[in-house]
């Protein structure tokens, strides 16, 4: 007998430092919260701004997306932003299990993490089948769930059809991320 690994999953960690990102989303965050524009998505607590999609954070993003897609593929494309938005997680609020299934990858930016702020915590579609597995045997074929501990700066990018969550947030100061989604449109020679 021989093991054949058929499938794998990946996602991207990048650390950034770009003034006029924050710069962007501290600014567009009190303008959406001046405004009283909040949403409720996937969020319990916290806020959450309608889609705040804009030229200027295409731009912005924009390169750091193309950089972050180089661990998926050498190709150079084109893409489409679909959507942003930003959360602001407060105190005991996180975000449930949920997946972007419109699109092709989704991306998260972390403005503000203070200690103990909640966990970007992604589930394998099939966990139920792993379940009795994951403390016996404890090996990435066996986990059912991947933990990542944010980081202000940090930039993860993963297919859009992962599930994913927030963990609770037990920090007295609040945690502010962008959250977006995009599809790639062409391939560029």
């Amino acid at each position: 007998m021989a093991k054949h690994i058929i499938f794998s999953d990946a996602i991207s960690l990048n650390k950034i430092q770009d003034l006029e990102l924050d710069n962007w989303v501290q600014t567009t965050l009190d303008q959406s919260k001046k405004k009283d524009e909040g949403v409720i998505i996937s969020n319990v607590g916290g806020y959450q701004t309608p889609s705040v999609v804009d030229k200027k954070i295409t731009e912005i993003l924009g390169k750091y997306i193309a950089e972050a897609m180089k661990d998926f593929t050498s190709t150079n494309f084109k893409y489409e932003m679909m959507n942003l938005w930003i959360n602001e997680n407060y105190k005991y609020s996180h975000n449930t299990l949920h997946f972007h299934g419109k699109s092709l990858f989704s991306g998260v930016y972390y403005y503000k993490v203070p200690e103990n702020s909640g966990d970007l915590v992604f589930q394998r579609n099939d966990a139920t089948a792993f379940l009795c597995l994951e403390d016996t045997y404890k090996s990435i074929e066996t986990c059912t769930t991947y933990r990542v501990k944010p980081e202000p700066g940090m930039l993860v990018i993963f297919p859009g059809t992962y599930l994913h969550a927030v963990s609770q947030s037990m920090s007295d100061e609040p945690r502010v991320s962008i959250a977006f989604n995009f599809n790639i449109l062409e391939s560029l020679k």
